[in-house]
């Protein structure tokens, strides 16, 4: 009751405030975590996406600037800007997910990104991520944002991997 009564007012005496209703005394914490994750890059996401914007209008390019989100998804600058957190887990599902979906017209697949240092697994779904059924951490912080389900693991393009016959152990590095 309380929270409503401050979310009615706090637009006009603080119209920058993120707000964050919590249902129930367990969810408080969480949507606190929720709103400073939500907001605290998006100062950095804005100076980035800006200089995208100046990038793409010095070269001519007369085409919005899209971004891809955490389940495959694209949505505009504007709104990347103001919610960053939906991009983080978005390289493995962008660049690989959906570019694996739209350059084999498989819909459903396992999909493997072998980057330099680690390699991400995730399954596709009728052609998008699959989304994570449980919540993810996020720099250590539990959320519930839409995030991909993704396995990651240190085994990438530039890793050593040793193998030894006898003690049928193998070791990777880098």
């Amino acid at each position: 009751m309380e929270q409503q009564v401050l979310a009615d007012l706090a637009p006009e005496q603080f119209p920058v405030m993120e707000q964050c209703l919590a249902r129930n005394r367990a969810d408080r914490s969480a949507g606190r975590d929720a709103a400073i994750l939500r907001r605290r890059p998006a100062p950095v996401a804005a100076i980035s996406i800006t200089a995208f914007q100046a990038a793409i209008a010095g070269l001519r390019i007369e085409a919005p600037l899209l971004l891809t989100q955490n389940g495959g998804t694209l949505r505009n600058a504007d709104w990347a800007a103001r919610y960053p957190v939906l991009d983080a887990a978005s390289a493995p599902t962008a660049s690989s997910m959906r570019g694996a979906a739209a350059l084999s017209g498989l819909t459903d697949a396992m999909v493997i990104d072998i980057g330099g240092t680690t390699s991400d697994v995730g399954a596709l779904t009728h052609g998008f991520p699959r989304e994570a059924s449980v919540a993810v951490d996020v720099g250590g912080v539990r959320t519930n944002f839409r995030m991909p389900d993704v396995y990651s693991f240190g085994l990438g393009g530039g890793s050593l991997v040793a193998a030894a016959v006898d003690d049928r152990k193998a070791s990777a590095s880098g």
